[in-house]
């Protein structure tokens, strides 16, 4: 008999149902017209606030007239792309955290031109931000981005940048030590080259005198072995000398900021949208607070 009655408490009837939904529309149709009363009630109010939600957009706009953008691109030689996305993220924090004087001092600028950055940031060169690069390649392009108040500081921003890049103690001794070996060995090749030319020049004087050509050389004097050498000292040299023009720093650059005349301008509907949005929404809500006291007040 106990079982018989739990089970009919647990019982949900489709009446039950029926009401639980009435209740709901009832309680969403009450809310609604308790707000449209509100509302025809403070109408004033919430006009006005729209619109100075409106003016304040409109205000935004014309103290925002826009930002200059530019990038640069570089190559990495020594570190992944991904290394680079912290390195440039570090600056961020400090721009974020509005720490200008260590920038200026980590940058080597003045701190003015600082505080016409916005932000920095960067991708690969297909435009994809560096902070999900699992790359491990060395030797990739990649791009720095820059957001500026006044494009008049692009030049100098530009070298402080690459100069930061660049002047990593742990890279710059490495390439340094790197550097010394390749002149090193480039002042040997050089040295080889000028013996291998003398042999060349005295080869063909010996011919001259002789007025004939031999047949038999040794290997001193085989003139296919003189230049197999000279053509192997020539790709060795070329090699050198492309490491020391273009991979001696830990970055290169490739394609240096260009300034705008003008800046990219923001669409005047996206604050004047969000200003209207914020206006009514606080309208809205001085209404209800206003219809819930008087209301209260009544009771």
């Amino acid at each position: 008999m106990p079982e018989h009655n739990n089970q009919n408490n647990d019982f949900i009837s489709l009446n039950d149902v029926r009401n639980a939904v009435l209740d709901f529309f009832v309680f969403v149709y009450k809310s609604f017209a308790f707000l449209w009363k509100s509302l025809k009630k403070s109408a004033a109010i919430v006009f006005l606030f729209a619109l100075l939600g409106t003016a304040g957009g409109v205000g935004y706009f014309i103290l925002h007239p826009g930002n200059y953008q530019a990038q640069m691109i570089l190559k990495s030689n020594d570190l992944t792309k991904r290394t680079y996305y912290e390195i440039i993220n570090n600056l961020n924090s400090l721009l974020k955290s509005k720490s200008y004087a260590r920038l200026a001092y980590t940058l080597k600028v003045q701190e003015h031109s600082i505080r016409d950055i916005i932000r920095l940031e960067t991708t690969n060169i297909q435009d994809e931000p560096l902070e999900k690069d699992t790359s491990t390649l060395l030797g990739q392009p990649f791009k720095i981005i820059v957001y500026l108040r006044d494009n008049q500081v692009m030049d100098t921003l530009q070298n402080a940048l690459f100069g930061y890049l660049n002047s990593n103690a742990y890279l710059k001794k490495k390439k340094q030590d790197k550097k010394a070996f390749y002149e090193s060995q480039l002042e040997h090749i050089e040295m080889e080259e000028k013996r291998l030319d003398t042999i060349k020049e005295n080869y063909s004087k010996s011919l001259i005198s002789a007025k004939t050509a031999t047949t038999f050389y040794n290997n001193a004097t085989n003139p296919a072995d003189l230049f197999e050498q000279s053509a192997n000292l020539s790709k060795q040299k070329e090699k050198v000398v492309d490491w020391l023009n273009n991979e001696s720093e830990p970055v290169t650059l490739i394609d240096g900021f260009k300034a705008a005349e003008k800046p990219e301008e923001m669409s005047l509907k996206f604050p004047v949208a969000i200003g209207l949005g914020i206006g009514l929404l606080t309208g809205l809500l001085i209404a209800l607070l206003r219809s819930i006291k008087v209301q209260a007040f009544n009771r």
